[in-house]
């Protein structure tokens, strides 16, 4: 059996752990079960299974056939498919990061284990600690290698990156008062913006109303566009989604020229 080229030049992400069979534990063992036939050995040919070790990973048809022709189980597999992108030791990414691994690790049901003083089970803290590793730069894992409490973890992380609030705020307020209607083409591209923005200004404590979303898309229609603005002005929206749907369909049918 090559091993080499089985195993060792695939390119593996995750952590794979493997059963050994009890047949292999004491020579005795295999050659007892060999005579029974419980066992079989079987040679891999290796001159269409070669991979060179710099350039080229063996495929994982490869890998998986040839896994099951030696008796191996996969106890644990695909455990570092990442749901989104790793924290940076940059700290640019944080606050995106941060809002992602909220809102996966409460879909797992384990969001209490990144608080103190929590009550968690220790295999649900177990899941919560393996996700952060998970999604937290190789450099950051090495660094915290000693901390297998995921809150503390948490914690560390938030006291080291989460100073973005100075950075953020004075940015996302220029660009809220720079914002204007007119400059887009898509209202979906209007929006994509605009919720981007007020997601900013709420993470940084300022909060913004359907109110102020209504009356800043109002302020900044184009002036080739007064008429329609006062139009929806007179319906007395009291949700910037109402008005985000009147727009999209007056786009569609090529009544709203931006």
């Amino acid at each position: 059996m090559d091993v080499k080229t089985a195993f060792l030049n695939e390119y593996l992400e995750e952590d794979v752990y493997m059963e050994q069979l009890e047949v292999f534990v004491k020579p005795d063992n295999l050659k007892k079960e060999l005579e029974l036939g419980n066992v079989r050995i079987e040679k891999i040919h290796t001159y269409d299974n070669l991979a060179d070790s710099f350039t080229e990973a063996l495929p994982q048809s490869k890998i998986k056939s040839h896994v099951k022709g030696i008796s191996l189980r996969y106890i644990m597999s695909n455990i570092a498919k990442l749901e989104f992108a790793v924290l940076e030791v940059s700290t640019k990414n944080y606050v995106p990061w941060m809002i992602d691994v909220k809102m996966h690790i409460e879909s797992m049901g384990i969001s209490n284990a990144i608080n103190e003083f929590n009550n968690c089970l220790a295999q649900d803290k177990e899941k919560a600690q393996v996700f952060l590793r998970k999604h937290i730069y190789e450099m950051l894992r090495f660094e915290y290698l000693d901390v297998t409490n995921p809150s503390i973890l948490w914690n560390l992380l938030k006291e080291r990156f989460d100073h973005q609030k100075e950075v953020i705020l004075p940015n996302a307020r220029d660009e809220w008062r720079a914002l204007t209607f007119q400059d887009f083409k898509k209202g979906n591209e209007y929006n994509s913006v605009l919720f981007r923005i007020c997601s900013q200004l709420k993470y940084c404590g300022q909060e913004v109303t359907d109110e102020d979303m209504l009356e800043k898309t109002y302020s900044t229609f184009h002036a080739t566009n007064i008429t329609l603005m006062q139009q929806y002005r007179i319906q007395k929206f009291t949700r910037y989604s109402e008005l985000n749907a009147c727009l999209l369909v007056a786009e569609q049918n090529n009544e709203l020229l931006m």
